[in-house]
């Protein structure tokens, strides 16, 4: 993943508790996820959202974003409840 762009703009909060502590993840060969933290306390659904403009890998043309319904690729975001 592009780790040089702001986490905040890649993962949204659509519905529900709040999230915080949102961050690209991963190992010494780079950072391959988004992790966030969340307060599960109210008992409502929360829907996130992974916006496929800012996930994306690095690449020096712009990087392929997020095939969120991975039918052919494109941009497609991909949103998600818990």
């Amino acid at each position: 993943m592009n780790d040089t762009i702001d986490p905040t703009n890649a993962l949204e909060l659509v519905t529900g508790g709040p999230i915080y502590d949102r961050n690209w993840r991963g190992n010494t060969t780079g950072k391959y996820i988004i992790g966030f933290a969340y307060d599960k306390t109210s008992g409502t659904a929360t829907t996130m959202k992974a916006e496929a403009d800012n996930c994306k890998n690095k690449d020096p043309d712009g990087g392929r974003k997020l095939d969120g319904n991975r039918v052919q690729p494109s941009a497609d975001d991909k949103e998600w409840s818990y």
